[in-house]
């Protein structure tokens, strides 16, 4: 499954503010070389691949892409 997730993290708690799986809006979210791949596990207990962005320009410009203020 590929699809691109905006999380808000704030005093220990996460929150999903943004979700596709739509292959035409994930095209738009094309990450940078030097941004790390982290590994996760789900809810479900699988592990997968993601990317956690940090910096801040780069998130306003994502967040930009999902329709969604900075910060949040």
């Amino acid at each position: 499954m590929v699809g691109v997730y905006y999380f808000s993290s704030f005093g220990g708690s996460w929150t999903k503010l943004f979700e596709t799986q739509e292959e035409s809006r994930i095209e738009g979210f094309e990450i940078p070389y030097y941004i790390s791949r982290l590994p996760l596990t789900l809810a479900d207990g699988t592990e997968t691949m993601g990317y956690g962005v940090v910096e801040p320009e780069l998130v306003r410009q994502m967040a930009a892409k999902a329709g969604i203020s900075f910060p949040p």
